[in-house]
């Protein structure tokens, strides 16, 4: 089939658009996550060191482990809470006995259309040391917690903010499935006297494989990205307690100036997103192929 001039025409201003805004930057930084560009140093020549700057995140467990190991925990704890939260809060509303579905439904938006920076300085308000968590504990006779100054409560901190703005989309997708699903299974298993939760179990989940799959994928690809949220409400602190490796990236690249290696360690970012989505991908496959 030919393309006629007009057509591409219209087709040649996208395609430079993207080689332009998208193509160009990416092999760009390719390139330069194989070189020694530190601004800190003036004068520095910018020379190729081929694999050195991916090396250097490999041994250095301060600069790319630690990082890794908090993100790892942080997308475990967000997803598996948003998830088993948005199934309850998803069978609930899809019941036909529950009213006001539609006025739920639009309050579920609120978190998911709020700019992230500004859902972490709502957290940081909240949970700082003279937030309104702390004084209604103190009228409950519980003495003020240092949300934002433990390690351990900072990052627990960052995962109810998360839960809080994305549950939603959860929900709403689990519960676009669970409409889907045909009454007649359902009406069928009640007649053979199951019980709810086998209902659940054994006919709803089922049906939802594949929504639950995607779901999990957009959501873990996501937080594995997350920046906005986590910078506005704690900075990565404290003491680095909260810092992923976006913020670990950010902070090599644009507090130490050290170029080189920030743009590796961004494109590890994006190798450990691209294997995580395969992996997602994978399970799509199998489940269509019928290997579940």
């Amino acid at each position: 089939m030919r393309l006629n001039k007009g057509r591409i025409g219209f087709v040649l201003p996208a395609v430079v658009f993207l080689a332009i805004g998208s193509l160009f930057p990416f092999f760009y930084s390719l390139v330069r996550s194989f070189q020694n560009w530190n601004l800190n140093v003036p004068g520095d020549k910018i020379t190729f060191t081929g694999f050195n700057n991916y090396a250097q995140l490999f041994t250095s467990f301060e600069v790319f482990g630690k990082p890794l190991v908090i993100t790892i925990i942080f997308v475990i704890s967000s997803i598996t809470l948003e998830f088993i939260i948005a199934l309850l809060l998803a069978l609930l509303i899809s019941s036909r006995d529950i009213k006001g579905k539609n006025f739920f439904r639009t309050c579920l938006i609120i978190p998911m259309a709020t700019t992230p920076v500004i859902v972490g300085l709502m957290g940081k308000y909240l949970f700082s040391d003279f937030g309104i968590i702390n004084h209604y504990l103190g009228k409950l006779g519980i003495p003020p917690q240092p949300w934002l100054g433990s390690s351990t409560m900072a990052l627990i901190v960052v995962i109810i903010v998360e839960v809080w703005q994305w549950t939603p989309f959860m929900i709403l997708i689990l519960e676009a499935g669970l409409n889907d699903i045909p009454q007649t299974a359902v009406e069928a298993a009640d007649m053979d006297g199951a019980k709810p939760w086998q209902v659940v179990l054994f006919i709803k989940l089922p049906l939802l494989k594949r929504l639950i799959v995607l779901a999990l994928m957009l959501r873990t690809m996501d937080c594995i990205r997350i920046f906005d949220m986590i910078w506005s409400l704690t900075g990565g602190g404290p003491v680095n307690a909260t810092e992923t490796v976006s913020i670990a990236a950010y902070r090599i690249a644009f507090r130490y100036f050290n170029i080189g290696l920030g743009t590796a360690y961004c494109f590890m970012i994006l190798i450990i997103t691209i294997l995580i989505s395969i992996f997602y991908v994978n399970i799509l496959t199998r489940e269509e192929q019928g290997a579940w």
